[in-house]
């Protein structure tokens, strides 16, 4: 069941909504809202083994499904696009086990594979640059480390940032004002690591080292 809960203002409760509750539906979600402040959630259908996507237009709910193929859907990531598009970086572990992108056009829904390295695409975190370009930070099981994907504008690139031991697990993506990829992630000893490219090289840190860390989530500010 796909919930979703709202904030009126710090000076009110709470709401709940059931966005959809046909089947086992509302894992991996991923969530953003429009310039109209309208949500637009990414999700798995277990049920189906297939990624849905919701979005609210102002008066009701409407879904799709992005891609039916086998067991498809976990770990989604969603951005909205300039032109206020979806555009979802997901794992698919049914036929290929890896990293997939889903992109709406206006009419329709473009699929690819980006790493089909076997096993590489878990934990994605997605982050759009001024140009719609996607960027992605995963973890590929198959060697354990943090891999980075993305779309130059000609071809997707894709780069090993950290191969040090069992990391790059639960990665989150943001990008500087000079759109350089920032990413927070599970070290081999369960600590907070940063890796950042300076514009010439990546650069690693362990930000917290206390132990069992686990889910992340970055934001770069102005300073950063």
């Amino acid at each position: 069941m796909l919930f979703i809960a709202i904030g009126v203002s710090l000076a009110q409760d709470w709401h709940i909504i059931t966005v959809e509750s046909d089947g086992n539906v509302g894992e991996y979600t991923s969530i953003v809202l429009d310039n109209s402040g309208y949500p637009h959630i990414s999700y798995l259908d277990r049920s189906n083994y297939n990624l849905k996507y919701a979005k609210y237009n102002g008066s009701s709910w409407e879904f799709d499904v992005v891609d039916d193929s086998e067991g498809t859907g976990f770990y989604t990531s969603l951005e909205l696009d300039s032109n206020q598009y979806p555009n979802i970086a997901y794992y698919q572990w049914g036929d290929a086990y890896d990293l997939e992108y889903a992109r709406w056009n206006g009419s329709s829904w473009e699929l690819e594979g980006i790493d089909e390295e076997y096993i590489a695409g878990q934990d994605c975190s997605l982050k759009l640059d001024s140009d719609d370009h996607p960027h992605i930070s995963y973890h590929r099981y198959s060697y354990h480390d943090l891999r980075y994907a993305y779309f130059d504008g000609d071809e997707w690139v894709i780069i090993d940032v950290d191969t040090q031991g069992d990391t790059g697990w639960y990665t989150s993506i943001d990008l500087d004002p000079s759109e350089n990829p920032h990413i927070s992630y599970m070290g081999p000893n369960s600590e907070l690591k940063h890796a950042f490219f300076n514009g010439s090289y990546w650069e690693l840190e362990v930000v917290d080292s206390s132990g069992d860390i686990s889910y992340t989530s970055i934001v770069v500010d102005s300073e950063y």
